[in-house]
């Protein structure tokens, strides 16, 4: 498969179609090459286009991006184009319950009550998450999913149920609300005071997730018909408890299922905690690996392909990157020094300074030997020496003077090697003599060497800032 490359995402196909967007695997590239993998929710193309849309979009889903909680599917990242609006999102291996509950269907059987407990108990854990979630300051974000349904609550092969598109209902909903196809197959999950247009607090997706629960339990629709059928049930009429088409339902979970569904906001649970605790005492939940097993044996054909996508993708790697696109860049390149050739003269500044530093070296060490020499009384010839410095890691140079004025020079040892297991030994540093001495070289009537006249006192130049490390990773 050939990826279309949008910015820093590589987009694959689609795995899943709505009416506003459509959803792709995707995965993330880096300046050392591809990352990881996504799930990429691509907004239909006249809506991206749309900068009402788009600000009131970014702005939902901006809200909430920061949650993290196990059920909650993560917002990753935004990426937004001319003509593109995409959000990036955790990919969930796994299914949605729409087609879990359509799958059961197809086959005539039910969902087990002790699944349908931990996915539906799940859901309202990260509801409850988004519903108590505070801004940077400490303030509450006052978030309400708005569009609860069992397309937006995921399940993964591990058992973990997840809420999908939270915060983003609300610009969706507004950009929507006379499309019919879009709206209608929302109204179902929608309370009285939505449906009225008054504000809408938590108690709505308690509401959502109450209706939720009961098809899950009743294995059919609650609220069916054309969209006026609908909002006319839900305003007018009383849902038939959920155990008149599941006998084996235990005892409470009616009222609890019908307390949920209550038009009368204070009537129902105040919170999606209170609820899923009150699940969980009448219905205690299945494991989620009994959840992960049962979603992989109705889901198996979609996780196969799944599967095989997701291996065609991390076998492909980099090859799968089009020639003609580059991986963006993120920060500028840095430039870091390299090691410099043996047969590379150092800067003028550096000669300076390292002659400084051998003027002195050579001062002290051989003002000390000559002195030495002196005191003994050694009848030897002491030849001109230069002194060893330490390595530099470079090719310098180091000169010195005799005492008739002229200059002898010396290469500096052989550079160790690079390699990080070899230790490199110790130089030896070569002797340099020379090779006749001056006509005007006083000498003594004992035969001994005359006293070494002290160099001249050299300053030594600000070094300035320190060279880049060549060995220090680039931040």
């Amino acid at each position: 498969m050939t990826p279309r490359q949008v910015d820093r995402y590589l987009l694959y196909s689609a795995f899943a179609q709505g009416g506003m967007a459509t959803i792709h695997f995707g995965r993330q590239l880096t300046p050392v090459g591809p990352g990881r993998l996504v799930a990429i929710k691509r907004i239909r193309g006249d809506l991206a286009r749309s900068g009402q849309f788009r600000t009131m979009f970014l702005d939902e889903a901006r809200l909430t991006s920061g949650l993290d909680h196990t059920n909650v599917v993560r917002t990753l990242d935004f990426v937004t184009t001319a003509d593109e609006l995409m959000i990036v999102m955790e990919l969930v291996r796994g299914e949605s319950l729409f087609k879990l509950l359509r799958a059961c269907g197809e086959r005539q059987v039910s969902a087990p009550l002790p699944i349908i407990s931990a996915i539906v108990g799940g859901a309202l854990d990260g509801l409850h998450a988004a519903h108590e979630a505070r801004g940077p300051s400490g303030q509450p974000l006052q978030a309400v999913h708005r569009d609860v349904s069992p397309q937006n609550i995921l399940i993964g092969t591990d058992g973990v149920a997840k809420i999908a598109d939270f915060g983003i209902a609300k610009a969706v909903g507004r950009a929507h609300i006379t499309q019919e196809g879009e709206v209608k197959g929302k109204l179902a999950f929608m309370p009285p005071e939505q449906l009225r247009g008054e504000a809408v607090d938590r108690r709505a997706d308690v509401y959502a997730m109450a209706v939720v629960l009961w098809e899950a339990i009743a294995g059919r629709r609650l609220f069916a018909g054309d969209q006026a059928s609908v909002v006319f049930q839900i305003l007018e009429d009383q849902p038939v408890p959920p155990s008149t088409y599941r006998p084996d339902a235990p005892a409470g979970l009616d009222a609890l299922v019908l307390r949920g569904l209550s038009q009368d906001r204070d009537a129902r649970f105040s919170t999606a905690l209170e609820m899923a605790r009150a699940l969980e005492q009448i219905l205690p939940p299945a494991r989620p690996r009994e959840v992960g097993e049962w979603v992989r044996m109705l889901a198996a054909e979609s996780i196969e392909a799944q599967d095989a996508v997701v291996r065609e993708i991390e076998l492909a790697g980099t090859a799968s990157l089009p020639a003609t696109q580059q991986l963006p860049a993120t920060d500028p390149p840095k430039t870091v020094s390299a090691p410099a050739s043996r047969d590379r003269q150092p800067p003028a500044s550096k000669r300076v300074w390292t002659f400084g530093l051998v003027a002195l070296c050579a001062a002290a060490l051989l003002g000390v030997a000559a002195a030495s020499l002196w005191l003994v009384g050694s009848d030897a010839e002491e030849p001109d020496r230069l002194i060893p410095l330490p390595s530099t890691g470079k090719d310098l140079k180091s000169s010195t003077q005799t005492a008739d004025g002229k200059t002898t020079t010396a290469p500096s040892p052989p550079r160790p090697t690079n390699s990080p297991t070899a230790i490199a030994p110790s130089p030896t540093y070569p002797t340099v003599t020379t090779t006749k001495p001056g006509p005007s070289q006083p000498t003594r009537s004992d035969g001994r060497s005359p006293r070494m006249p002290e160099p001249p006192t050299v300053p030594l130049p600000n070094r300035g800032p320190a060279a880049s490390d060549p060995f220090r990773t680039p931040e």
